[in-house]
Formats: structure tokens, C-alpha cells, sequence
């Protein structure tokens, strides 16, 4: 009986491997539910990436409310996001009816059509690290432009899994219409929780020398508040300072 409760407990592997899939399923549902309305798409993502980057800061396991964090962050990120996601949904309608136009010539027009495709997979990492850049820093759309195009190219190896896993997944959901129900099925029920649980390991390696001092809960620590001996501080080593100085070369 004694090791049937350890086994459930929080603190076990078994608990910890349940407690986060209930974080994704929980976030994924939350984030379809707000996304209905298609623009609000942008605070959505934002709203999601705030529960996971949370989750993986958290020092007591089992501290997160997802549904007053969500919504928290979606209100509080709404006009940025919902900005940033027009503007780049936009952009991307303009880059690919560009291609498409280029595509009804001839070369040497047609040529075009290779540096409008290099425009748009510049554009798409930069969407996905838009929304995660948001949910953990705070500053005015400019700065987090900023903030998003610095933290999208100086970490080349954590792209690359990082678009895998944005790529990969969804191509297949296409590749046979046959399993076309079953993938939907997959996608409503954790799909996009799972693929911003997995990035939001990766941004929070990059935006950890950023961060400051969280509680046990995750949340940041106000100030007056530093000499809690409950508080985390974002561990730096020489290479996270040498990060610090090359930001501040760009004046971030």
C-alpha cells in the first residue's frame, strides 16, 4: 500500500508525467476554445506559452491554476499579440500570392519566387518565437520585436528542433487524408499543448539569463520581496553573462 501511494504521489515520476499531461491537455483545450474566433489566435498562443514557461519555472510541482493564468495572460498580452499576429498573417498572405504570381512566368521571373520563399521561412521563425518571447518578457511591441529577433538567430541548434517540431507534425497530418480524423482527433486533444510544452523547453533555456527571481509558484517576485529564502534566482554562468553583454551591445 505504502509504495502504491509513493507510486501516485506528486512527487513521483509517475505524478510528475501526469501532472504535465494534464498542464497540456488542460492549456490545449483552452487555447482551441479561445482561438475560435481566429484573431484572438495571437494572445491564444501567448496565453499558452505563459502556463508552459511557468510550469517549467515552478519549484513546488502542482502549484499552477491554468485557467486564472491563461486568461491572466491572455488580457494582459491581448493587444500586443493580437498586432503581431495580424500583421504577420498579413505579411504572409502578400509574400505567398507574391509566389504565386511569380510561379505564371517564365524564368527569369519565376526565379523570384526562391527569395519570397527565403522571406517567408525568415517570417515563420519569427512567428514562432513571437508568442513564447511575449509570455516572458514585458516591454512595448518595438522592444519585443526586438527581443524576438535577437532570440530567433543567435541559437541556431535550438532552432532546428524548434521548426522540426512545428513542420513535421503538421505536414503529416496531410500526408494521408485517410487518418485525416484521427490526426484532427490527436490535435484537439494535446497536440498544440504538446508542441508548446516541448519549444517552451527551448526558449526557456535562451530566455533564462533574462529572467528574473520567480517564487515557488512560478510567478515573478515584486519588489521588497528578494530576501524570500522560498525564491528561485535564474542561475548564470559565464556563458548566459557573456549573453547578457552581447544584448546589451545590441542595447536589449
Amino acid at each position: 500500500m505504502e509504495k502504491l501511494r509513493s507510486f501516485l504521489s506528486n512527487d513521483s515520476v509517475f505524478g510528475q508525467l501526469m501532472y504535465r499531461a494534464g498542464i497540456i491537455i488542460g492549456v490545449n483545450l483552452l487555447f482551441i476554445l479561445c482561438s475560435i474566433p481566429v484573431f484572438t489566435i495571437g494572445a491564444s498562443c501567448t496565453a499558452m506559452y505563459t502556463v508552459c514557461l511557468k510550469m517549467l519555472r515552478e519549484r513546488s510541482k502542482g502549484n499552477i491554476r491554468i485557467i486564472p493564468t491563461f486568461f491572466r495572460a491572455f488580457k494582459s498580452n491581448f493587444i500586443q499579440a493580437t498586432l503581431g499576429f495580424l500583421g504577420m498573417v498579413a505579411l504572409a498572405a502578400f509574400l505567398f500570392l507574391e509566389i504565386t504570381w511569380c510561379n505564371q512566368f517564365t524564368p527569369p521571373v519565376s526565379y523570384f519566387r526562391f527569395p519570397l520563399l527565403v522571406l517567408l521561412l525568415f517570417l515563420g521563425v519569427i512567428a514562432i518565437h513571437f508568442f513564447p518571447v511575449l509570455a516572458a518578457f514585458n516591454g512595448t511591441l518595438r522592444q519585443q520585436l526586438t527581443n524576438t529577433l535577437y532570440f530567433s538567430f543567435t541559437r541556431p541548434l535550438h532552432l532546428i528542433p524548434v521548426l522540426f517540431v512545428h513542420i513535421f507534425p503538421l505536414a503529416l497530418s496531410y500526408v494521408n487524408l485517410q487518418i485525416l480524423p484521427l490526426t484532427a482527433f490527436l490535435w484537439a486533444s494535446f497536440g498544440f499543448g504538446a508542441i508548446a510544452m516541448y519549444c517552451s523547453t527551448f526558449h526557456l533555456k535562451a530566455f533564462r539569463p533574462f529572467l528574473g527571481r520567480v517564487d515557488a509558484a512560478g510567478d515573478p517576485v515584486a519588489k521588497g520581496q528578494e530576501n524570500d529564502p522560498n525564491l528561485i534566482l535564474s542561475e548564470h554562468d559565464e556563458s548566459e553573462e557573456r549573453t547578457l553583454a552581447e544584448m546589451r551591445k545590441f542595447g536589449l
